[in-house]
């Protein structure tokens, strides 16, 4: 699905592919914000390709979208109508685009045998829910969240299905011909994740996931984006409860406290109640090691480092005593 691939005179594979990502939606695999992405990256390429894959993809998830976020809705029907303005010859498969977009927003679009709505639909989401129940599945949101031009830009900016990796920062640059310069860009991001996976090594992250996380927190400019960037490592559940654990261990690993890492500890444990479990099981672990054996060799910057972290927590009121 890219600028190249859209631009083909066979667009039968584009709409297949994004006709398999709406069902994906539908059935509460992928997160809608997927689908929003994909509409608005196809519509800076309008040809009949594009015009195609959006108008496939709104027929069959549409009534999902507008459930889940009715202010995008508005965003993407605005697109298709400048879309509509400067498109040079006005085509059919436009037309029907821009009337569909226009019914959409009126909660007037006609139920199709492909869309969300349909009967097969409704009885296939209500088998899976059994399923999923029947196997005890976490109800916590596990659903894919991922933007649409980190798939089809995945060979230029890191493959987002790999651990850490789509979360390195590229040094993308365009031409006049307005074309990315593909070799100054895998250059740069094959250096700094390079750099940024030694380093992870040097620090103890031995899994995957302890590895993408240490990736997104280095990779980042200040606690914020530290926090964004996690949660678009794509990690489940058990996975992201590793970050507390990773941002410790770093902090208790400085040479002299950094605050950094206080903050972000303090934003996860604001956002999810197990992160303030991990942190707990965190601290038992030090005081278990402190009051040991190992006490003799555990480093006191360490030690001053972690107390000062969590004294931090607990004075933002994020961590209750």
């Amino acid at each position: 699905l890219t600028q190249e691939s859209l631009g083909s005179t066979d667009g039968r594979p584009a709409a297949n592919a994004c006709a398999l990502l709406s069902y994906m939606v539908v059935f509460d695999s992928v997160h809608p914000a997927t689908i929003f992405s994909a509409v608005k990256y196809l519509l800076q390429f309008p040809g009949e390709t594009s015009v195609a894959c959006v108008l496939k993809m709104i027929q069959i998830v549409g009534p999902v979208l507008r459930k889940e976020d009715p202010q995008s809705v508005k965003e993407i029907v605005l697109l298709v109508q400048q879309a509509a303005k400067g498109a040079s010859t006005g085509t059919t498969r436009l037309d029907v685009l821009v009337e569909l977009v226009s019914e959409w927003k009126n909660n007037k679009m006609k139920s199709s045998a492909a869309s969300a709505e349909s009967e097969n639909c409704i009885r296939l989401k209500k088998w899976i829910a059994a399923f999923m129940k029947k196997k005890g599945a976490s109800s916590a949101d596990s659903r894919l969240r991922v933007e649409f031009s980190e798939i089809a830009l995945g060979k230029l900016q890191g493959h987002w299905w790999i651990h850490g990796t789509r979360t390195l920062p590229v040094s993308s640059q365009v031409g006049g011909s307005g074309q990315l310069d593909q070799n100054r860009s895998k250059d740069a991001f094959s250096v700094e994740r390079h750099k940024l996976l030694k380093a992870a090594k040097k620090y103890g992250m031995t899994t995957d996931n302890r590895k993408a996380l240490f990736v997104a927190m280095m990779s980042s400019q200040d606690y914020m984006d530290a926090f964004e960037r996690i949660h678009k490592c794509g990690l489940p559940e058990a996975g992201m409860r590793e970050a507390v654990r990773v941002a410790s261990h770093c902090c208790g690993e400085e040479p002299a406290f950094n605050p950094f890492y206080a903050h972000l500890v303090q934003r996860m444990c604001t956002d999810r109640q197990s992160h303030r479990f991990t942190l707990k099981l965190f601290y038992w672990d030090l005081f278990e090691q402190l009051n040991g054996d190992e006490a003799q060799s555990t480093n006191p910057q360490r030690v001053s480092n972690l107390a000062l972290l969590l004294a931090h927590v607990v004075k933002g009121g994020s961590y209750p005593l």
